[in-house]
Parts: structure tokens; C-alpha cells; sequence
């Protein structure tokens, strides 16, 4: 489990220092503070390879389409993942967590050599080529990784054959909507296993008709998730139930398959209602102790601080291991409250926005 984060040269932060984390850490602060940031440096660290860039650029919305030896390639901009939007020669980011060991990643550009060239393999037919540029990297593990950049600061999507997955158990819930295919995967990861129980327990927090749930095929050949309703005849699709009961869903599968890892979840209020928050904090505390799942979670709602500090009051042992992390923009560390200072905070002291 994570104890401590530093980050430096990577977006939001030039350098921030976290120590005392928990196994429950929830990130507040105003826009462009960093909170997201956070999440996707933990992202990077757990993965041990710079891949996981291509998908936050995805969640973003900063995917670019460029020309390569005649081609459009899709990728990333490296400029907007680097602190200061300025990318080159020598620039770069690192990371490290300690957990009772160290785990780093670092990266960092660096010019190619005259006469070393690189197969492109993501062209069709692949071409050889000349790169401007190559970004390095480097894990704690002593893998280290070259990625060619074409132009000034472009890095091609389609991951090399030797990028590598994460070194732990880790799952990410984004900001966007759970569809069909987000429910559907969420439910697999449970269905037949004693875990399935708890999720459809979890589903009826929002709603608490919920009998059972399958995975049903539509006469389109798409599977969806349809769920029995106490008094309803036959399947009512899971997207017929609104928003909040597929993000109960995404957030429940998400801590099954963290199991022994982590989970990292931006916006953890996102599409519930304020009178949720209590038992979806229940939910996700008691769950991640469970299954030994370290949790990192985002808000900008005082209605989820306040739905946490309720539930911290419920019992002297809910607060064991909860850290609120406030990030505040130009400064190297956040400001962390314990759970006692959560509850006493949690209606005026404590500015989540």
C-alpha cells in the first residue's frame, strides 16, 4: 500500500510531495489543482510503463490524428502531458511511491543519434525511419523502455510489442458515463463469484427493487445488462435505471477487480444522489478492507465530504486508515485531515472546490 507519492514535471505539478497516505484517500481542491493529475500519476506508477498516457489522453479528449511518412497516425502531444506545456530535449516527468519499497517511473526526451533508425510498426505496409526524437523511460524495476517521437513532440498510440501492463491489481473509473458495454464488463467480473452478492447489495443503494442481474443479448448482437425488478415481469435494461445505479455498478465491479491493488476513481459522487453518499461510503471503505483494495477518489462535492464525515461518525473504527488530501495550486503539499478533523470540518472548514 502506498504511503508516499512524489510527482515532478508532470502536468499539473512541477513538484508535489505526498506523505501519510491511507488505505482510504479521498482528493479535494478548486479546478486545475491537480486532482486528476494525481490519479493518473498513480496510474503510471502502477503500470511501470508510459502506456497508460495513450488512455488519459483518450479520457481527456487531447487524442491527436497526425501525418507520419505519409499516414495519419493517431497519438498524443507530449507538451500537454509535461508540466509547463514545454516539451524538448531533456524535458520529462518522474514519479515515485514508497510502500515499504520504492517503485518509480521516469521519462524523459531525448534526441536520436545520427543513423539510428527505428521500425514503425503501426504503419501499414511498416516503413523504417529516422525518429526526431525518442521518449526514455525508466521503472524501478530496471526495465527501461525507448517510445520513437515523430515531429517535434508526437508519440504514436499504438503501443510497441514490448510496452508492458501494471506491476499490481489496478482499476480506474472515469468521469463519463458507465454504457452498456462499461455495465456489462463490470458485472463479469463478479457474476457466479461470492462477490456478486455484494454488488447487486451495492445496485440497491439506488435502487433498492433490484432482485438479480444477467447479461442479456439485444437482436443487434450488443450484450447489455438487464436487471429484475421486485413486481416487474421480465428484464428491464440496466440504462433504463438512470445514471447512479450504473455508477454503483462500475464503482462495486471496480473494487472486485482491485483486489489486492488499487483503485483510482475520479469524481466518486459522480450521478448519485445526496442521500446516497452515507452508504456509498460504506460501500467503498468497508469493501476495499475487505479485499485489500488502497482507494484514491476525487470530488468537488461537499455533499460526498459530508456524506463521508456521517459515516465516519457511525461507528469509532469507520475512520481507521481515511485521509482527506486538499490540493492547492503552486503548493509542493497538500493539506491532509485526519478522519476526527474530516467530521469536525466537513460543514464549513474544509473547501473541496
Amino acid at each position: 500500500m502506498l504511503r508516499e507519492i512524489d510527482v515532478t514535471g508532470f502536468r499539473a505539478f512541477e513538484r508535489l510531495n505526498v506523505r501519510g497516505l491511507g488505505r482510504i484517500n479521498l482528493i479535494v481542491g478548486q479546478n486545475n489543482s491537480g486532482k486528476t493529475c494525481l490519479l493518473e500519476a498513480i496510474e503510471l506508477l502502477g503500470a511501470r510503463s508510459v502506456a497508460p498516457l495513450q488512455t488519459q489522453a483518450q479520457r481527456r479528449g487531447e487524442p491527436f490524428i497526425v501525418p507520419v511518412h505519409g499516414q495519419m497516425v493517431l497519438g498524443l502531444v507530449l507538451r500537454y502531458v509535461l508540466h509547463g506545456y514545454s516539451a524538448g530535449e531533456g524535458a520529462g516527468f518522474r514519479i515515485s511511491g514508497r510502500d515499504g519499497g520504492e517503485r518509480t517511473i521516469e521519462a524523459s526526451i531525448a534526441r536520436t543519434p545520427a543513423g539510428i533508425v527505428a521500425p514503425v510498426l503501426y504503419l501499414q505496409p511498416p516503413v523504417v525511419a529516422q525518429p526526431s526524437m525518442f521518449l526514455r523511460t525508466k521503472a524501478s524495476d530496471g526495465l527501461e523502455v525507448s517510445f520513437p517521437i515523430f515531429g517535434e513532440d508526437f508519440l504514436p498510440a499504438t503501443p510497441p510489442p514490448w510496452s508492458v501492463g501494471p506491476s499490481s491489481s489496478m482499476s480506474y473509473v472515469g468521469t463519463g458515463p458507465v454504457g452498456a458495454a462499461e455495465a456489462v464488463r463490470a458485472w463479469s467480473a463478479v457474476v457466479l463469484k461470492p462477490e456478486q452478492a455484494l454488488v447487486l447489495e451495492a445496485m440497491r443503494i439506488v435502487e433498492p427493487r433490484i432482485e438479480d442481474a444477467a447479461i442479456a443479448l439485444l437482436p443487434s448482437q450488443n450484450q447489455t445488462l438487464s436487471v429484475k425488478l421486485e413486481g416487474v415481469d421480465g428484464g428491464v435494461p440496466l440504462g433504463s435505471l438512470g445514471e447512479g445505479t450504473g455508477r454503483i455498478l462500475s464503482l462495486a465491479g471496480s473494487l472486485v477487480e482491485a483486489r489486492s491493488g488499487i483503485l483510482l476513481v475520479d469524481e466518486i459522487d459522480r450521478g448519485l444522489h445526496v442521500s446516497t453518499m452515507e452508504k456509498m461510503w460504506k460501500l467503498a471503505i468497508e469493501t476495499a478492507r475487505k479485499l485489500d483494495v488502497q482507494l484514491f477518489a476525487t470530488t468537488h462535492s461537499d455533499d460526498c465530504l459530508r456524506g463521508l464525515a456521517k459515516y465516519l461518525r457511525s461507528a469509532q473504527e469507520a475512520g481507521e486508515g481515511v485521509v482527506l488530501l486538499r490540493l492547492d495550486r503552486g503548493r509542493t503539499e497538500p493539506t491532509l485531515y485526519r478522519p476526527e478533523e474530516i467530521v469536525l470540518g466537513a460543514e464549513s472548514t474544509i473547501e473541496v472546490r
